[in-house]
C-alpha cells in the first residue's frame, strides 16, 4: 500500500515538473539517454568561377597582344574595340605636353592614339573624326564597347547617342547639361568642328580579370616604360 502511495506522489510530482532529484529512478522510471538532436550545419558553400560571356572570350587573343603592346607603349592602358563601328583604337592616359590641354591634343594627333581623362565629373574618352573614331557616329544604342587591358576587359553598353556641346571645359548636350554625370565613359569627337561634336555615353556591364605574365623582355629591361600613371583632369 506504501509503496502504492509513493509511486502516486511521484508520478503526480512528475506531471507538474517538479520531481525530486533521482525520483524518477528511485521509482524505477528511468530518464532518456537518446541524444537531442541539434541544427545541422550546412556545408560551406564552394566559390563558383566567373562566367565569361562569349564575347570575351572572343577578344582573348588580342587582349595577351594589348598586354605585350602595353609595355612598348608609355601610358597605354588598353584598347577601346566597338564590334559594330568597327572601332578599335590604342587608349592613353597620359603625353608629351605642357599642360593637360596640350598633352590631350598630342595624343589624339598620334596614329592609332585616343586620350582618356577625368572632367572632374566621369570618364571621358576622345579621338578625332578622321582618326580613330572615325566611325564614331555609326554606334546605336545597345551596342556593345570593349575596354581590352590585357590584365582586364571591361564590358560596356552604349545608352547615349547624341549630338554635343564642347565647351573647352567639358562636354555638354545640346541643353548644356553635364553629359558624363550620367555615364561611366562618355567618347566623343569633331562634328562640323570642335565646339560641335558627336557623343556616345556608356555604362559599365562587366569586369573581366587575368592573371599574365610580364614579358620576359620587359622584366630584362630592354623596352623601359615610365611608372608615371597621371589621369589627366581639365582643372590641371
Amino acid at each position: 500500500m506504501k509503496k502504492t502511495v509513493l509511486l502516486i506522489i511521484i508520478l503526480a510530482l512528475l506531471m507538474c515538473g517538479c520531481a525530486p532529484e533521482g525520483a524518477a529512478s528511485s521509482a524505477g522510471l528511468e530518464e532518456s539517454s537518446s541524444p537531442v538532436a541539434g541544427p545541422t550545419a550546412s556545408p560551406e558553400a564552394t566559390e563558383q568561377p566567373k562566367v565569361i560571356s562569349e564575347e570575351v572570350k572572343a577578344l582573348m587573343g588580342l587582349n595577351e597582344e594589348v598586354w605585350e603592346e602595353k609595355h612598348m607603349r608609355n601610358w597605354m592602358i588598353g584598347r577601346l574595340i566597338i564590334p559594330d563601328a568597327d572601332i578599335n583604337v590604342a587608349v592613353f592616359i597620359h603625353g608629351e605636353g605642357a599642360d593637360a590641354a596640350e598633352i590631350r591634343q598630342n595624343v589624339c594627333d598620334g596614329e592609332d592614339s585616343a586620350i582618356l581623362y577625368s572632367d572632374g565629373i566621369g570618364n571621358i574618352i576622345a579621338d578625332h573624326n578622321n582618326q580613330g573614331f572615325t566611325n564614331l557616329p555609326n554606334v546605336k544604342l545597345g551596342d556593345r564597347a570593349y575596354i581590352v587591358a590585357g590584365d582586364c576587359i571591361i564590358t560596356l553598353e552604349c545608352d547615349l547617342v547624341t549630338d554635343g556641346i564642347n565647351t573647352g571645359k567639358g562636354i555638354t548636350d545640346t541643353e548644356g547639361e553635364w553629359v558624363s554625370a550620367n555615364e561611366d565613359f562618355t567618347f566623343y569627337t569633331c562634328g562640323a568642328d570642335w565646339v560641335n561634336i558627336k557623343i556616345a555615353g556608356f555604362k559599365e556591364l562587366d569586369q573581366d580579370y587575368f592573371e599574365l605574365k610580364t614579358p620576359e623582355w620587359f622584366v630584362a629591361g630592354e623596352q623601359p616604360q615610365e611608372e608615371e600613371d597621371l589621369y589627366l583632369s581639365v582643372e590641371e
